[in-house]
C-alpha cells in the first residue's frame, strides 16, 4: 500500500466523507463532522441505517501483537437505527465525555468520561475494522485518504482516528499507514488507514478507561 498525506479542513457542521481507493473503486468508510461548541462527530458506513441488524453486541478486548482479542460479550442492546461516535467538551454541569450511541433521537450506549479539551496530549479515539472489500458496496464520492491499495488485496482494513494538541506539527505515524489529518480551531484530527491483513466484521473499539494516549 503506497500514500500520500493529505489535509482537509473540518467545516462547521459539514461532513467530511473518508473515501479511499481499491484499484480501480472507491470504498465509503465513514464520516466525520465538527460542530460550533467543538464536538467531533464519527460515523461509519458499516454502523449505518441500512446496515445494523436488530441487536449489537457489546464485549471488552484486549490489544495483544498488533491485534485486538475478542473476551466475549457482555451485553446485548437492542437498536431501531444506525450509530455514531462523538467526543463532546465539558458544558454545564456535563462533564467532557465520549459517547457511542444511536443516532438521535437513540440511546447513548457507552459513555467515557475523559479530561481531553483543550487538548493537551495525543490520543486515540477510536478504531474500526471494515468488513472485507470484496464485500462492500461501491461508492462514487472523491477519495479523501490518497493511498493505492492494491486491487489483488480483498481483506480488511483499520481506521484508526487520534485527536491531536493543534499546534501539533509532525507525528510518528503507524508502520504501513496512509493518513490525512482534519484541522480544527481547537485540535487536530489524523485518520491512519492500514491493511488489517485479516477477514473480520465490522467492528468499532474504544479505551475504556480514562487515560488519554495512543
Amino acid at each position: 500500500m503506497t500514500s500520500q498525506a493529505s489535509t482537509e479542513v473540518l467545516r462547521e457542521s459539514k461532513k467530511l466523507p473518508i473515501v479511499v481507493a481499491w484499484g480501480k473503486k472507491r470504498v465509503h468508510i465513514g464520516e466525520l463532522e465538527f460542530l460550533k461548541n467543538g464536538s467531533l462527530v464519527f460515523e461509519s458506513r458499516f454502523h449505518s441505517d441500512d446496515r445494523v441488524g436488530p441487536t449489537i453486541e457489546f464485549g471488552t478486548s484486549n490489544f495483544k501483537d498488533s491485534k485486538f482479542h475478542n473476551r466475549g460479550t457482555d451485553k446485548i442492546a437492542n437498536v431501531n437505527r444506525g450509530f455514531h461516535v462523538t467526543l463532546h467538551p465539558a458544558e454545564g454541569a456535563n462533564s467532557a465525555a465520549m459517547h457511542f450511541r444511536e443516532h438521535y433521537p437513540g440511546d447513548i450506549l457507552f459513555r467515557r468520561e475523559i479530561d481531553w479539551f483543550p487538548v493537551k496530549t495525543p490520543f486515540n479515539l477510536v478504531r474500526l475494522f471494515t468488513m472485507p472489500l470484496d464485500t462492500c458496496s461501491i461508492s462514487q464520492k472523491q477519495v479523501s485518504i490518497e493511498t493505492a491499495i492494491d486491487p489483488t488485496y480483498k481483506d480488511s482494513l483499520e481506521l484508526v482516528v487520534d485527536i491531536f494538541p493543534r499546534d501539533t506539527k509532525t507525528a510518528v505515524p503507524y508502520k504501513n499507514s496512509a493518513e490525512a489529518w482534519g484541522h480544527c480551531p481547537n485540535y487536530r484530527v489524523r485518520l491512519s488507514i492500514m491493511l488489517a491483513k485479516q477477514r473480520t466484521s465490522a467492528l468499532i473499539y474504544w479505551p475504556e478507561d480514562d487515560r488519554l494516549s495512543l
